[in-house]
Formats: structure tokens, sequence, C-alpha cells
């Protein structure tokens, strides 16, 4: 009874062992487990319903304006980038050629674009620089924005022209044509008046040469100190102390002729008004000459248009400055 109890209870052990493995195997078959799958690396369906991978960033690109600007100094002027692609936020560098020249600031920068301003301080030359704007997603894709700028000194021309009508006249005016004249009339208003011609003084002979020499030398230097100037060689500062001595050295040469004027006026005893001698200025209406008279602000005034009109008073003067009319139209 033994032996058959042990025959008929070893198939259904099997039995159970058997269904037990299957179990198992079909368990770990619909877990994944037992070897490897492809379902292990995160997938993105593409529109088909295939697996395609993680995708790529889209591509950062700008969208920019001038690449090229021209700005006067003190003035300023914005630009304005626009992003395609950015991933998250956007940041950006600022890199010059000439990093003392121009301020450069970015503002209003978004995933979607940004504005840089330039602005460009006190000049004391005509110039150039370049600026490198680099902007960066947090992808860490990066593109970038150069601006190429041309720098206009517009104060630096305004000393520039008023340097050349000094280097122009300082050649003419060692000749006093003007005062020359002035001289005769009012010698010819006191002979009249009945003042003694030995009363009456003579106009100078006797100027000062050396100062003559250096007015000569400052007109014919005029080209370059002009070139050095377009060259930057030299600064707006230097033009400007130029022309100051050309104008002091002017006015240091007619001072005794000055005397004698003013010795003249004294004994018309009021027949011609006071004269305001010993500054040199620009005529701006002739653009070619000095002048004790065309120019002086006690005597009259320049229209918008640089044209001289003495006060009543001085209305006597105009014929003695013709020579700067007359230059004018040989202009």
């Amino acid at each position: 009874m033994k032996d058959s109890h042990n025959l008929s209870y070893a198939p259904s052990k099997i039995f159970r062992v058997a269904s037990l493995t299957l179990m198992s195997a079909m368990l770990l078959t619909a877990c994944g487990g037992g070897g490897s799958s492809n379902s292990d690396v995160p997938q993105t369906p593409d529109d088909d319903g295939t697996n395609v991978g993680t995708p790529q960033p889209t591509a950062f690109k700008l969208t920019t304006q001038n690449t090229a600007i021209s700005l006067s100094e003190n003035t300023s002027t914005d630009l304005s980038v626009s992003f395609t692609g950015a991933n998250g936020d956007v940041s950006a560098t600022v890199e010059e050629s000439l990093p003392s020249a121009l301020s450069v600031s970015i503002s209003d920068i978004s995933a979607n674009g940004a504005m840089i301003n330039i602005a460009v301080p006190e000049l004391e030359n005509d110039g150039s620089d370049e600026i490198v704007v680099t902007f960066t997603d947090s992808a860490g894709q990066t593109d970038s924005y150069t601006i190429g700028t041309s720098l206009v000194n517009s104060s630096g021309e305004k000393a520039l022209a008023n340097y050349e009508i000094a280097a122009w006249g300082a050649g003419t005016f060692i000749n006093l044509e003007s005062e020359r004249e002035l001289f005769k009339r009012l010698k010819k208003i006191l002979k009249m008046k009945g003042v003694p011609t030995a009363n009456i003084p003579v106009f100078p002979v006797n100027l000062n040469l050396t100062t003559r020499a250096d007015l000569i030398n400052f007109s014919n230097a005029r080209s370059e100190v002009v070139n050095s100037y377009l060259d930057s060689t030299i600064t707006e500062t230097e033009v400007r102390a130029k022309t100051d001595d050309i104008l002091a050295l002017s006015g240091d040469f007619v001072i005794p002729v000055n005397s004698v004027l003013e010795e003249l006026v004294s004994l018309a005893s009021g027949t011609v008004p006071e004269l305001p001698l010993g500054v040199v200025s620009l005529d701006k209406e002739s653009g070619l000459l000095l002048s004790q008279f065309i120019g002086n602000a006690q005597m009259g005034a320049y229209s918008t248009e640089w044209v001289w009109t003495f006060n009543n008073e001085y209305q006597f003067m105009a014929q003695l400055t013709q020579s700067s009319a007359s230059c004018q139209a040989a202009e």
C-alpha cells in the first residue's frame, strides 16, 4: 500500500511544479523582466505612431536691423533684435573694439527679443567702433549681432571750420586794410573839424615783425593742421587752442594801430562813437577773414545766415569792410 500511495502522489507534484514554472515565466514576460528591451529608453511617438527618440532644442537665431550705423556725439539710438527658437531664458554679453568710446546697454530681453541702446559721449575726433552682442539661451545656443558704428564729432567740425577761417585770415589780417581805411576817414573828419595836421598822429609803421611772421606761419600751416585733425593726430581741443593762438596774436599785432585810432576818435570830439577795439573776431560772413569790426558784438550782429549788420551808430563802418563781401563773392 505504501508503494502504490507514493506512485500516485508523484505525478501530481510534478504537475504543480511545472505549472508554477510556467506561470512565473508568463509573469516575467508581462513585466518586462528576464532580459533587455528597447522600452528602457524614453520614447517620443512620431506622427505615425513610431518612436523617434528625445527631441533636440530648436535652432536659436537672431533677426536684426542695421549692421552699420552713423552716430553723432552726445546722441543715442535703440536697435531691436528678434529671437526665434530661444530655449528658456536668454542672456547677453557685449564686446567693443574701443570700450571707452561708447556706452552699450541691453534692455527688454526675453525669449522673443531684446533692445540694444548705444550712447555716444563727447568726442575729440571722428572715429569708428565695432560692437559685438552675443545672445545665449538656456540650452547653450548662441548667436551674435555685429554692429559697425561711424562716430561723428559734430562740435569738432565747427571747431575746424573756425580754425580754417582764422588761419586763412591770419595771412591777410597783417595788412590791416580796414584799420588803414578807418584811419584815412578819421583823419579827413579831423581836418574838416579844423584839427591841425601836426596834432594828428600818423599810422604806425614799425609793427612787430616777429608777430607778423608767426601769423604768416599759422596761415601757411593751415592744410597740415586740417589733415592732422582729420587723421586724428591732433584733437578738437588742440584745434581750438590753435584758433585761440591766432586770435590772440592778431590782437597783439594790432595794439599800436588801435592806440592811434582811439586817439583820432578822441580828437573827433564825439563826431564818431567810441570804438570797442582790441578783440579780433572771425569774419564768418566771408569765411576767409579776421576782423576787429565784423564779428564785434558791440558793433553789430550776424543774421541766421551769417550776414553781418552794423548797429545804427556804427553804420559808417560798413563801407570800411566791403572787402569781406567781395571775398565772399569771389569764393
